[in-house]
């Protein structure tokens, strides 16, 4: 089992901090306001751009941990390795897109919030399947999807989980007047 880099816990408890001065910060608005519905990251809305706000740290976290615990198959199939590095970077541009656009209040972000929700759902299983068409193509090992996920099954439970959590977001994020009023820009 490999260990993340020693900078990586404080930078987690510093964004958890963070997070957590934001919402106090915005529950003291709220009731400052009277309950009237204005723009900003409130109630929900907070919770999700605590969720936006962790997304890129949580995925640069899983590249460092992927390419240590990927180490000893590099030898056997580094193309397939790149291809998840890939999978991984594109995944990273998207979420730090969508923070940069979230920060700034645009009218981009509850689009771009969507394709990165869907993105993160869509990413595992297509990694999946080019990484079995990668294996038979390249190095000509027929391997089926059973094998694969026995392999690969630490990352199952993270994606159930994602699963929920995008499925929650995407459906916050259709449905909020909160969020229509913010990102106005």
């Amino acid at each position: 089992m490999h260990s993340f880099p020693m900078w990586v816990l404080p930078l987690i408890v510093l964004t958890l901090v963070a997070t957590a001065a934001l919402v106090v910060v915005a529950v003291r608005r709220v009731r400052a306001e009277g309950g009237v519905m204005t723009p900003g990251f409130k109630g929900w809305l907070m919770i999700l751009g605590a969720v936006v706000w962790l997304m890129p740290l949580y995925q640069v976290a899983g590249l460092f941990g992927m390419i240590d615990g990927f180490a000893p198959a590099v030898c056997e199939s580094p193309w397939v390795l790149r291809v998840e590095i890939l999978f991984l970077g594109l995944s990273i541009l998207l979420s730090t897109t969508c923070l940069v656009l979230m920060i700034g209040r645009s009218m981009a972000f509850p689009v771009l919030v969507r394709v990165v929700m869907i993105w993160s759902v869509v990413s595992f299983p297509l990694s999946l399947l080019v990484a079995r068409a990668m294996l038979k193509v390249v190095y000509g090992v027929s391997i089926g999807f059973a094998e694969l996920l026995g392999g690969d099954n630490s990352r199952i439970g993270p994606w159930v989980v994602g699963l929920a959590v995008n499925i929650a977001c995407l459906a916050y994020v259709s449905r909020s007047r909160r969020a229509v009023i913010t990102f106005v820009n």
